[in-house]
């Protein structure tokens, strides 16, 4: 028996753009490699320019100790004016927020994946223009933690850049944290499916 393994090119390049609150051009630079030291690790940088600058990493490695139990870190700087309206008016802050997750990832099997994560976020406002809302301080500093439970049902096949199949990924979060607006508690739950066809 011959096997036959070929390795795809996977220094894969991302672009975005859009218009800030401001309807200023922005944009967002980030490349990943998903063989990277040819040990199937991940590593991807990103810059993003959204009147401010910012960045972050990614580094993740998918067989750590046993093939089925792997992490991720993943960091990021990012710098953005956000309006926040009151009552009847509303003001522009600068706002800043700085994050560091870790996950743990467990491959339960070949389409069964759940993971769990744990992060800091500090965040900062800085008021830059607008009306005074008594209801909110011109700045506010705090720190969040964040937890996660993620599980993924992969079917996809891929060949080469054909794909078919479907997934249902599934993201459970909870923040805790006081916000600029009094809140302390935050919980969401999202869920992608995708069903492709060839």
């Amino acid at each position: 028996m011959v096997f036959h393994i070929e390795e795809n090119f996977t220094l894969i390049p991302a672009v975005d753009l859009w218009t800030t609150v401001e309807d200023q051009f922005a944009y967002h630079l980030g490349i990943n490699d998903y063989i990277f030291f040819g040990r199937g690790y991940t590593a991807g940088f990103f810059y993003r320019k959204n009147i401010y600058s910012g960045y972050g990493f990614l580094f993740s490695n998918p067989n750590f100790i046993t093939s089925k139990l792997g992490y991720k870190i993943i960091g990021q700087h990012n710098k953005t004016l956000e309006p926040i309206r009151g009552e009847f008016n509303e003001s522009f802050y600068d706002y800043t927020n700085n994050s560091l997750e870790i996950l743990v990832d467990y491959e339960l099997d070949l389409k069964n994946k759940v993971s769990l994560g744990l992060g800091v976020i500090i965040e900062k406002y800085f008021k830059s223009k607008g009306v005074n809302l008594p209801e909110v301080p011109d700045e506010f500093e705090t720190n969040k933690f964040i937890g996660k439970a993620l599980y993924d049902y992969n079917t996809l096949n891929y060949h080469y850049y054909f794909t078919e199949g479907f997934r249902s990924f599934s993201n459970f979060t909870f923040v805790t944290g006081l916000n600029i607006n009094g809140d302390q508690r935050f919980v969401s739950f999202e869920n992608d499916l995708f069903s492709i066809k060839e």
